[in-house]
């Protein structure tokens, strides 16, 4: 029986100081209090830049500019394929307000700080590549 793909990007957010932009999932959504880099499923219809710019406005009300592919990462689990796009991106304009709406919340952190944060197994690669481990 073939896997079901599904298909997630991630935006690559760094501030002045090289920081990260990750988010805390919601208590109650699946791996709810992890950690990840902003973003979620693409829809039926969209592009991932579309998917993108649409995630990061319901989940935290920000405007960015999408740039290019950071990091591709095809990850198998026992019953589905999911194809994540880490993405770089910038917010415009880059001192605009974050809010927390449909996040837990979020943190600037520096790459050496990514390990101290639980993030989904999908995420793990994307992470060792950042922190050289």
């Amino acid at each position: 029986m073939p896997f079901d793909t599904i298909y997630v990007v991630a935006a690559v957010i760094k501030n002045d100081k090289g920081e990260f932009l990750i988010t805390q999932r919601m208590p109650n959504a699946r791996y709810g209090g992890y950690w990840e880099f902003p973003g979620g499923t693409v829809e039926a219809g969209e592009t991932p830049k579309q998917a993108l710019i649409r995630e990061l406005k319901e989940e935290l009300n920000v405007e960015i500019k999408v740039s290019d592919i950071y990091w591709h990462e095809l990850f198998k689990t026992a019953q589905k394929i999911i194809d994540i796009q880490f993405i770089n991106c910038t917010l415009t304009p880059e001192n605009q307000t974050i809010e927390k709406v449909e996040v837990a919340d979020y943190r600037w952190v520096n790459v050496n700080e990514l390990n101290q944060y639980q993030f989904p197994e999908a995420d793990e690669s994307f992470i060792s590549h950042l922190t050289g481990s």
